[in-house]
Order: structure tokens, then C-alpha cells, then sequence
């Protein structure tokens, strides 16, 4: 009957959604997004192609789901798909062919592009064997573990000049292990005849979730850092980490006074504690605002804007200012 047919043909296991590591990251990174009210990051995919050519994945595919799942709620970044992918001169033409067409208002303010740059194949190899050796009966027991290691880079780039955002990549690396264990080469007589038996299992880490897990890390990082939010915090790392300590102060460090007031205006005003010009100059309605809001970092109202400070501005996360709007309620009918 047609309904045997189908069932006999169709796979029995009904599909899933793919779920990896970082996946609660990226919705925790939207969530940051939204609090912080970023909107409008406008980028482009360039290509994410796999240097190496052994790990045929679609790379593109998954960044451009990442950074979907990423500002589900948020929708702070606009990522266009233009092009093929392949080299940057291929990217620069499709862009050219678009602003002729106008698809774009204004030409995306960013470029996101990378690649699977790394893949280095049994870099350690463990094997351990057993052998037992009997008048009726020979048995070998074995055990071999491999190591592989892939990795992934990806850039940022301002798009008019095709120059790097200094300091917002991704670089990861992911050990791979595939470990086989076994009995062979046992030959057993049973009086006028012999045996021979043979059996292995083999478990080996994917590749290609592998490469999944890091192109979502990646979109984490560059966003994160595009952004200059704590993004850290969304996987798993502390506020008083090494590592974050250096990432916040280069940030502090890479810009120079004016832009870090700029700074502090953009992200207050993003919060509803300001509403004034996003310049590098002070003036009384900044100073106010940053008053109220070292008050609500639990500082006191006066003191610099130093590294201390932009630490806990970027890492400490505040109820919304004053000028943010209550929604109004409904109207009952």
C-alpha cells in the first residue's frame, strides 16, 4: 500500500534543530544588544571559505544563521548577502553592481569575512597494545587515539575602504580526537579447525558541528567587540579575568579622550540617561547625566573617566535612565 511504501522509504527519525555550546550564548548576546539598545550595525558577508579545503562545510550558511539568532529580539545588525563568496576583488564588484542597481540607501558601514584557516591532522597520536598468547587461543587488544586541530579566523572590515577594524577578530582553535579500540588478529583451534575473529569501535568528533561551534564563537566575538559590550559574560568568563581585563583596557587605550566621551555619551544615550549631541566635548547635560549614572554604578557622583571606571561602564549593567518612555497602557474598550 502507498502508506507501507512511504514508511518504508522516509527515515524514521524525525529531524532536529541543531543545537550546539554557544547557542544560549548567542541569545544571550541578543540580549545584550537589546539592553543596550544597539540598532542598525549595517555589514556584509564576504566569503567564509575553507582555506584548507578538508572541511567542506558551508561556513557562509552558518554564520549567517548565527548572527540571526543573535538579534532575534535585538535586530541591532542589518547583514546583507551579496555575491558568491570568493575573493575580496569578487566582493567589491558585487558591491559596485549594487550600489549601481541602488539596493543600497547607504553602502553597509561594515564587512564580516573569514575562513577555516587550519586544519592540522594527527598532530599526537597515542596507541597502546595488549597481546595474549595461549596454546589454544591468540588475542591482541589495541587502542589508538588521535589528535587533530582545526582552526578559524574572522575580520572585520569598514567596507568604503576595505581596511581592518583593529582589534575585532575571532581566532579559535578546536581539538579534535577520533580513538579506535579493538581485538584482532585471535586465532582460536577447536580441534581439527581454527577461528579467526576481528572487531573494532571507532568514535570520532565531527568536523563540521566543530566548525559550527567556532563560526558562532566567532560571530560572539566580533560582535561583542564591535560593540564594545561584555560579551565575555555570555560565555562564561568573569568580569576579573586576565584576558578580559587586557581586551577592556585596549579598548579604553585605542581610543583618545574626545572618543572616549563620544563613547560614554553614545552608550548613555543608548540607555536613556542622555539625549544630547554625541560630540567629544562635555557640557552640563553630560555631566549630569554621568553624575546619576556612577551613582547607579554605586560610585560617587564626581570623579574621571578612567580605566576604572570604563570598566565597570562597559561590564556593570543599570536599570534604565530617566528619559526612557513607560509604554502606555492599553486602551480598554
Amino acid at each position: 500500500s502507498a502508506p507501507a511504501a512511504r514508511e518504508a522509504v522516509n527515515p524514521q527519525d524525525r529531524a532536529q534543530r541543531s543545537i550546539t555550546n554557544f547557542s544560549p550564548a548567542l541569545r544571550c548576546v541578543d540580549g545584550l544588544l537589546f539592553n543596550a539598545g544597539v540598532r542598525d550595525l549595517t555589514m556584509v558577508m564576504d566569503d567564509m571559505r575553507d582555506a584548507t579545503q578538508k572541511v567542506p562545510v558551508g561556513a557562509r550558511d552558518m554564520m549567517t544563521s548565527a548572527v540571526s539568532e543573535m538579534t532575534r529580539r535585538s535586530r541591532a545588525v542589518r547583514l546583507s548577502l551579496i555575491g558568491g563568496g570568493g575573493e575580496g576583488g569578487n566582493l567589491l564588484q558585487a558591491l559596485q553592481q549594487a550600489k549601481e542597481a541602488n539596493v543600497f540607501a547607504v553602502l553597509p558601514e561594515y564587512t564580516l569575512r573569514g575562513s577555516i584557516s587550519q586544519i592540522d591532522e594527527d598532530v599526537q597520536r597515542t596507541t597502546s597494545t595488549l597481546g595474549l598468547t595461549g596454546r589454544l587461543l591468540g588475542l591482541r587488544l589495541g587502542n589508538d587515539a588521535r589528535f587533530s586541530v582545526m582552526g578559524l579566523d574572522a575580520a572585520m572590515l569598514r567596507t568604503e575602504s576595505m581596511t581592518l577594524v583593529p582589534g575585532v577578530v575571532s581566532k579559535n582553535t578546536t581539538v579534535l580526537r577520533r580513538q579506535e579500540t579493538g581485538a584482532s588478529d585471535g586465532t582460536a583451534t577447536l580441534r581439527s579447525g581454527s577461528a579467526v575473529f576481528s572487531f573494532a569501535t571507532t568514535r570520532s568528533e565531527g568536523t563540521s558541528q566543530a566548525a559550527r561551534n567556532m563560526v558562532e564563537l566567532a560571530a560572539i566575538e566580533v560582535v561583542g567587540k564591535l560593540t564594545r559590550l561584555p560579551y565575555w559574560q555570555c560565555l562564561g568568563m568573569r568580569d576579573d579575568e586576565p584576558e578580559v581585563q587586557r581586551e577592556t583596557e585596549d579598548w579604553f587605550l585605542a581610543m583618545d579622550e574626545g572618543e572616549r566621551i563620544s563613547f560614554v555619551k553614545e552608550r548613555l544615550r543608548e540607555r536613556r540617561w542622555y539625549d544630547g549631541a554625541l560630540d567629544g566635548q562635555t557640557n552640563e547635560g553630560f555631566e549630569s547625566a554621568l553624575r546619576g549614572y556612577r551613582g547607579a554604578l554605586g560610585l560617587t557622583p564626581s570623579g574621571p573617566v578612567d580605566l576604572s571606571f570604563f570598566r565597570r561602564f562597559v561590564a556593570m549593567a543599570v536599570p534604565p535612565g530617566p528619559l526612557a518612555v513607560a509604554a502606555a497602557p492599553l486602551a480598554r474598550v
